[in-house]
């Protein structure tokens, strides 16, 4: 038993490292998938459970204190290092997720009371209660990645169709700086729709950024818009592939086009090898296209259009 725990000890210390340095280095970018991504902001989880599992060993004095104590302290340090790590990630260009810190408290805890000898100084009912909250708090943390395997499942069986709003967590492919809701009242196809309520800044609109990249050897992206009001309503659909992303971002560098929809659905398809040849100077790459965006520019009032139906055609 010795030997196994000797061995353990510099496991732990070389994973400890490994998790340091990847807290500024590699992770999701992009083009990486919503599950990968959001998979792999719960590294904070491993990693300050580790972290704190060294520091309850190496601190000695830590170590024969109570278990209350030992909460409070490691907690204390863990926001400590936790907003320290979040403040340092955002001067190297990384964007600082203040969730992250629970996720390093909660990855605390559960070295606290699932892996130091402390735990066994609580009433066995204590620490079960304690446990069981933890691991509920984890389940939690962990459902965000089982709805994007579940979506990005879908996703793939839905294909050509990129967009007809009826899947369960459909919703979460989208952003954007307009109000975004599933209605079920107007729909050009099954049962759904997207709800913009374009709002009256410079850029109002819904982003596609989660969905099958590889649009090569279809010929059409297709989507249709309801506009519920008399007056007609003018939309740019933008469309960029991860180049564009990783260059700049230019205007000139992505597909952009003006449509005027008119009261009732309006039925839009763009050729393929129009998005392809938009971009100055290069073509836009068919295999890596990263976001579908329609939006409205400074309407002179708030608007409300519904998107269904978002699909490749041949």
């Amino acid at each position: 038993m010795g030997t196994v725990a000797n061995l353990r000890q510099p496991l732990l210390v070389i994973f400890a490292i490994v998790c340091a340095i990847l807290m500024f280095f590699g992770g999701a970018d992009l083009v990486h998938m919503r599950s990968f991504k959001r998979a792999w902001d719960l590294g904070h989880i491993a990693a300050f459970a580790v972290w704190s599992l060294l520091l309850l060993r190496g601190w000695r004095r830590l170590a024969t204190m109570g278990v209350v104590t030992q909460v409070v302290v490691v907690v204390l340090l863990t926001t400590g290092v936790g907003g320290a790590v979040e403040i340092a990630q955002g001067a190297v260009g990384r964007y600082p997720g203040w969730a992250d810190v629970e996720h390093d408290i909660l990855g605390s805890l559960l070295a606290i009371f699932f892996l130091f000898p402390s735990r066994l100084q609580l009433h066995l009912g204590w620490r079960r209660m304690v446990q069981v909250a933890i691991l509920g708090w984890l389940l939690l943390a962990l459902a965000p990645v089982a709805r994007a395997l579940v979506d990005e499942w879908d996703m793939t069986r839905a294909f050509p169709v990129l967009a007809d709003f009826e899947a369960p967590f459909e919703l979460e492919r989208w952003s954007g700086n307009a109000h975004l809701s599933i209605d079920h009242s107007i729909a050009v196809s099954g049962r759904a729709s997207l709800c913009i309520d374009l709002n009256t800044t410079r850029y109002s609109g819904a982003s596609l950024n989660y969905f099958p990249g590889d649009w090569r050897g279809w010929q059409w992206i297709a989507f249709s818009v309801y506009n519920p009001d008399p007056q007609p309503i003018r939309l740019v659909c933008k469309i960029n592939d991860h180049q564009h992303d990783i260059s700049g971002c230019r205007y000139a560098d992505r597909f952009n086009r003006t449509f005027e929809m008119h009261s009732g659905w309006n039925r839009i398809r763009i050729p393929l090898e129009a998005v392809a040849t938009a971009p100055q100077g290069r073509r836009m790459d068919l295999s890596r296209i990263s976001e579908f965006n329609l939006f409205a520019v400074e309407l002179p009032q708030s608007r409300q259009i519904f998107l269904d139906w978002l699909a490749l055609e041949s």
